[in-house]
């Protein structure tokens, strides 16, 4: 094999040169990648979906049915879906809306547990998090 190219959502053909991070708005991004041998012989192109999502650690309260569960804790923020998780309590919150302003992300979703809207503050090669909602709280970063 003498190269390997990829395209990301049918933009412009790259040169494969190593691992790249994949950043830009949450949801599911295409990766067309085709390789050439030292022949010159050209591959199909193959196709992969990946999702792209954000994960969080850090301290987290939940208020379930009037119990308190407060730890270390986990939350992600995709496209469709928030999820924390505390010790073995997961939540989740769908009919997610977001905007996105310069370094501020703002997440709002409803579940079991109401409204809940999350903060993400990215920082150069780090990301902040504060969620707040009605018997939820998560502070943590990535």
């Amino acid at each position: 094999m003498a190269k390997t190219f990829y395209r990301l959502n049918g933009g412009p053909w790259l040169e494969y040169l190593g691992a790249f991070n994949l950043t830009g708005p949450l949801g599911n991004y295409t990766i067309d990648y085709y390789s050439v041998d030292n022949l010159g012989n050209i591959e199909a192109i193959k196709t992969t979906i990946v999702i792209l999502e954000k994960e969080f650690e850090g301290f987290g309260i939940l208020r379930i049915n009037g119990q308190l569960f407060s730890s270390v804790a986990n939350m992600s923020v995709s496209e469709d879906i928030i999820k924390m998780e505390i010790d073995d309590q997961i939540v989740t919150w769908d009919d997610i809306k977001h905007c996105e302003c310069r370094f501020l992300e703002v997440y709002t979703g409803e579940g079991e547990l109401g409204k809940i809207r999350v903060f993400i503050f990215n920082f150069g090669s780090s990301s902040y998090m504060l969620a707040i909602g009605k018997g939820v709280f998560f502070c943590g970063c990535a």
